[in-house]
């Protein structure tokens, strides 16, 4: 998934009626600390596929105010990380802005239009069809969403990592 580190343009089209559930409630809980957006969810949402998109939205959100705050360099990490690839794809990986338990956000560099980009990259060892299908389903509807908290999706795919993947 490539996703601007800029400011995320307006949205020409209206959003189907889910991306706007997501939208409205994400805009509910997103400014509640994290330790009290749990009971707010369980009151608010019925619907567990719903639920599950809002909290990977409150998760990226949360992770993108910890770089910020942290100036915008990534947070520690407890082990050292492998160096990050010269390239993926058409993108020239910068550096590492951060890694979670399911995959590494790279800085990168496109080349046209030129701008930095962020790109998260699933790890081989989460890479199934069921998380596949999620993270597709994440960048549609990143795609659609726009909000000063949320980056602007301007790419999503797969490629080769050398590994048959």
């Amino acid at each position: 998934m490539v996703r601007s580190l800029g400011p995320s343009p307006a949205m020409s089209e209206s959003p189907p009626p889910e991306a706007e559930r997501v939208r409205s409630l994400f805009a509910q809980v997103f400014e509640v600390p994290a330790a009290g957006r749990a009971a707010l969810l369980d009151g608010a949402c019925s619907d567990p596929a719903l639920r599950a998109q809002v909290e990977d939205l409150l998760w990226h959100y949360d992770q993108r105010l910890s770089m910020l705050s942290q100036g915008g360099e990534p947070a520690p990490q407890s082990s050292p990380s492998p160096a990050p690839p010269a390239r993926i794809g058409p993108y020239t990986v910068i550096g590492t802005l951060g890694a979670g338990g399911m995959g590494v956000v790279y800085r990168a560099r496109q080349a046209s239009p030129q701008r930095d980009v962020a790109l998260k990259v699933l790890q081989l060892g989460v890479v199934r069809d069921d998380v596949l299908a999620r993270f597709a389903r994440e960048a549609e509807l990143l795609g659609r969403l726009k909000h000063p908290g949320i980056a602007q999706v301007f790419d999503a795919g797969t490629f080769d990592a050398g590994h048959g993947s």
